[in-house]
């Protein structure tokens, strides 16, 4: 979900509206594991002063001052946050939006096997075997953490800090040592 900018505010005589914001990431009402880095994006958009992004200011109903930046990536305390981003233009307008997300306790684990593939797609033998990819996440058309295990007799792995009462969804690849990944395997599912 995207945020946009809400009406703009009164400006000062002589000046523009305020800066249009949009927060791009994360969307509202996400939850994200404790101790899991959480990346923050927003752009800001001026009229007259152009584009304001880097001067976006962060900032957590919990947490206070998160800091400046078109992005930052942050790690949050327990519990729900209302994360605001605020623009000042040149001319003291502002523009402030605010989504909400969830730190939860991550205390669910999940354990993968599989067997080592032995051909190729293109049915010759496979001779170059490097390791293995695992991607993984909330929805099955959003696998966005990315785990690499350079290990090529590897056949499972304990993938941990899970949130509790949600379901994940895993594919993998296997990479050869040309670092060609293969397609993404069966997507599998688990609730925690």
């Amino acid at each position: 979900m995207v945020i946009t900018a809400c009406a703009p505010s009164e400006s000062k005589a002589g000046g523009a509206g305020a800066p249009e914001l949009v927060i791009l990431s994360p969307d509202d009402n996400e939850a994200f594991p404790s101790g899991m880095s959480v990346l923050l994006v927003a752009s800001a958009i001026d009229d007259q002063d152009g584009d304001l992004s880097s001067n976006i200011e962060w900032t957590s109903s919990l947490d206070g001052d998160l800091g400046l930046g078109a992005s930052r990536q942050v790690t949050l305390s327990l519990g729900e946050h209302q994360i605001s981003a605020t623009i000042n233009d040149a001319d003291g307008n502002s523009s402030k939006q605010s989504i909400s997300i969830s730190i939860l306790e991550a205390t669910g684990v999940a354990t993968l096997q599989w067997v080592p593939p032995i051909e190729n797609e293109n049915n010759t033998p496979l001779t170059n075997l490097k390791g293995y990819r695992i991607y993984y996440g909330l929805s099955s058309n959003r696998m966005d953490n990315v785990i690499n295990i350079n290990d090529a007799s590897a056949t499972s792995f304990l993938v941990d800090n899970l949130i509790t009462g949600r379901r994940y969804y895993f594919s993998m690849t296997a990479i050869n040592e040309q670092d060609i990944e293969s397609k993404l395997s069966r997507i599998v599912q688990k609730e925690m």
